[in-house]
């Protein structure tokens, strides 16, 4: 699962909240279901951090496939990239000359692209300017093939390079230099580019980024700024910081900052989230902190505890609102407390 993949799903969930209580119990059930589900399936994913950086370049690189990509390589393309990856294995100060010849030359977009990676592949500094200078030179493909590789290569002398061209460059550079960036593990650049980012989409590149990296002490910087609450709340669950989402729904932040915070807690998963969440609906005064409560429950697929809340809870619309949660979740606990209900007992 790529990261854009990853982050719609998220958003998607967060986006519409369950609101059982002002829905048919089928419709409601229905979409509840799905959405949990969904949910469960984004959490597991989300631990997956290596897997999913791996994936995001890969889906980088398939937004950029130009009509050559399209096509299959001619015999000459095919010989050339097959050499070019020889040269992987070659003494860089060998491999070197022969890969800008390459560059120089008058070899295809294709077969110039699969040169970019193995410059990167190159340990000598000269491959690194060479690097810096095409993605400096170049629009198109061709620059958004030297910036990955200038992520693949790492090292401090590339992160100015990378920050120059995002300040620089178009949507589909900058988008290129958040890839690198996170590929590299770059997390103080990723946390300038969400802090002076001036449109939304560029600072949710950079959180969701810095949430893959699982970069905590970067994405706590940024709650405390109170901005973009909604794709930090994302980044947190995904990173594990338990700790944060607690703290800040605890806060005295704005009500929509702090019900996003508790339920991105059911992302998470775990008993620590879940003991988490029945908490804080225990201790909850607001019927939203309340909601977003049993929304993380849900997705987190805590039937016992929305089970040990219903048999605990004395109000009437808590009662309620436990019961059609449980009902949502449709295990053995769901029906024993149906049972119950309808014999008029406690389960």
């Amino acid at each position: 699962m790529s990261q854009t993949r990853l982050a719609l799903i998220v958003s998607v969930l967060l986006a519409a909240p369950l609101a059982l209580a002002q829905s048919p119990v089928s419709n409601a059930n229905e979409l509840a279901r799905a959405q949990a589900q969904i949910a469960r399936d984004a959490a597991r994913q989300a631990q997956q951090t290596a897997r999913l950086n791996a994936e995001a370049a890969e889906l980088q690189r398939e937004s950029t496939m130009t009509l050559e990509d399209e096509q299959q390589p001619s015999d000459a393309e095919a010989l050339a990239i097959d050499a070019l990856e020889g040269l992987v294995a070659a003494p860089p100060e060998r491999a070197l000359p022969l890969v800008k010849k390459v560059l120089a030359g008058q070899q295809s977009l294709r077969v110039k692209r699969r040169a970019m990676f193995v410059l990167g592949m190159i340990a000598l500094p000269e491959a690194g300017q060479l690097l810096a200078e095409t993605a400096r030179t170049n629009h198109g493909p061709l620059q958004r093939e030297a910036i990955r590789a200038l992520g693949v290569r790492g090292g401090k002398d590339l992160s100015a390079t990378l920050m120059q061209l995002h300040q620089a460059g178009d949507a589909a550079t900058r988008a290129a230099v958040v890839e690198a960036l996170m590929i590299s593990s770059d997390k103080a650049a990723l946390l300038a580019i969400a802090k002076s980012a001036k449109q939304p989409n560029e600072a949710r590149e950079a959180i969701n980024a810095l949430g893959a990296l699982g970069a905590r002490a970067e994405l706590s910087q940024l709650a405390q700024q109170g901005q973009y609450s909604q794709h930090l709340m994302q980044a947190l669950a995904i990173a594990g910081d338990l700790e944060g989402l607690v703290r800040i729904a605890g806060s005295s932040a704005e009500l929509k900052l702090r019900a996003e915070a508790v339920q991105s807690i059911g992302i998470i998963g775990g008993d620590p989230a879940k003991q988490a969440l029945r908490k804080l609906y225990s201790e909850a005064s607001e019927k939203r902190i309340r909601q977003s409560a049993l929304d993380g429950l849900l997705i987190s697929g805590d039937e016992q505890g929305v089970l040990q809340l219903y048999r605990a809870a004395t109000d009437a619309e808590r009662k309620r609102e436990l019961l059609r949660t449980l009902t949502v979740m449709g295990g053995d606990a769901a029906f024993e407390a149906i049972d119950a209900a309808l014999d008029g007992k406690a389960p």
